[in-house]
């Protein structure tokens, strides 16, 4: 089965090639913005081994434009670990990149910034979550990888919006 979002990026390509400017996107920096783990109840947690473990994970993906052309792409990623209606522990990870874009078409702004970007930064922020979790004395956490362009699509369908062709601010 074909994936729709890589036909996206296959014209995003065409359509930047066509252009014949010089085209760009440069990571300036990433770095976790903000790391949270909570293990509310570790005696508990540890002692209380029995009963099928659910884990919950969230991602969203917003953009702040910082100067012209430049933007800072923010990956959010929330991890809810239980045991029944026992939190095991919760994670949360804002893992953040300066972007420079040069010569991208408006049109293709927003899938530059939504799908490209967050695709950079997200094995560091999933090795990010599979450190802390494994660190704190539970099994790791593993993300499986994310499908940007999906994400973004169902972000909009549910906001009912278009996607917008630039965006200073915004969120998938």
């Amino acid at each position: 089965m074909a994936d729709p979002t890589q036909h996206d990026s296959v014209e995003t390509g065409r359509a930047v090639q066509e252009s014949g400017e010089n085209v760009g996107l440069v990571v300036n920096a990433q770095y976790a913005k903000d790391l949270s783990f909570e293990n509310p109840a570790p005696i508990d947690n540890l002692l209380q081994q029995e009963g099928d473990v659910s884990t919950d994970v969230n991602i969203e993906v917003s953009c702040q434009g910082l100067q012209e052309n430049i933007f800072e792409v923010s990956l959010t990623v929330k991890g809810h670990v239980t045991r029944g209606e026992q939190t095991i522990y919760l994670v949360e990870l804002v893992y953040a990149g300066v972007f420079t874009l040069t010569g991208i078409p408006e049109d293709m702004m927003q899938f530059v910034l939504f799908i490209e970007c967050p695709r950079l930064l997200f094995p560091f922020a999933r090795n990010l979550i599979t450190q802390v979790t494994q660190e704190s004395g539970f099994p790791p956490l593993y993300l499986k990888p994310v499908d940007f362009g999906e994400l973004l699509q169902q972000k909009m369908a549910e906001e009912g919006e278009k996607i917008p062709s630039a965006p200073v601010q915004g969120h998938a």
